[in-house]
């Protein structure tokens, strides 16, 4: 049994997701007027009301789909799997997965569509940096049974942006975990600093956990 364990969050943790919807939106928005960029993003929230996730390619294959163009559908798979995702990793992510290593076990636990998942830690060098350890899922809570069995520690520390991540772990592992919200992107903005007792920490990015 480890001492500790690091529990990592990948989009808008490590990399900027923001980013990665801005630039398929404004290639929607010049390159598919029909459906136009609205109906894409409605059509990738329906997808998340359904399953549970962000799944970018699915949100593609329907939107083509609807569109009627194959070749809509081709031009949009390349776009998403070439996309330069180490372009838009965070500022010190890969040096702040490395440090944390040093400190104990290094699992990225993220949720989303696991090929692609798995796509963009491998381009960005995070798979690596992380030793390979990672878990995706649609639910990070739902998955504490595996992570305890797989990576079993005397205490974890979740870092990750999303609050609601936070307060199911600490009402699961109460004392065993450290929770640390990073305030970046879309949920950044989901309560004020120091509102919510189940976050033990509050970092503006992932960088500030290299003065550790």
């Amino acid at each position: 049994m480890d001492e500790v364990v690091f529990l990592l969050d990948f989009d808008n943790t490590l990399l900027d997701h923001d980013a990665f919807k801005a630039a398929m939106g404004a290639w929607v928005a010049a390159n598919a007027p029909h459906p136009g960029e609205e109906r894409f993003w409605e059509i990738y929230e329906e997808i998340r009301e359904e399953t549970g996730i962000v799944d970018i390619p699915e949100t593609v294959s329907r939107f083509a789909f609807e569109a009627g163009s194959q070749a809509l559908h081709r031009e949009m798979v390349a776009l998403t799997w070439d996309f330069p995702f180490s372009e838009i990793l965070l500022p010190g992510a890969l040096e702040a997965v490395r440090h944390l290593r040093t400190q104990g076990p290094t699992l990225v636990l993220c949720d989303g569509h696991e090929a692609f998942q798995r796509h963009k830690l491998h381009v960005t060098g995070v798979a690596d940096a992380a030793g390979h350890n990672i878990l995706v899922c649609v639910r990070k809570e739902e998955r504490l049974d595996d992570v305890r069995r797989l990576f079993p520690a005397r205490r974890y520390v979740m870092i990750d942006d999303k609050p609601r991540v936070h307060i199911a772990l600490k009402r699961a592992l109460g004392d065993a975990v450290t929770t640390i919200l990073v305030r970046y992107g879309g949920y950044s903005q989901a309560a004020p600093p120091g509102a919510i007792p189940e976050i033990d920490r509050e970092v503006r990015s992932i960088r500030e956990l290299m003065a550790d």
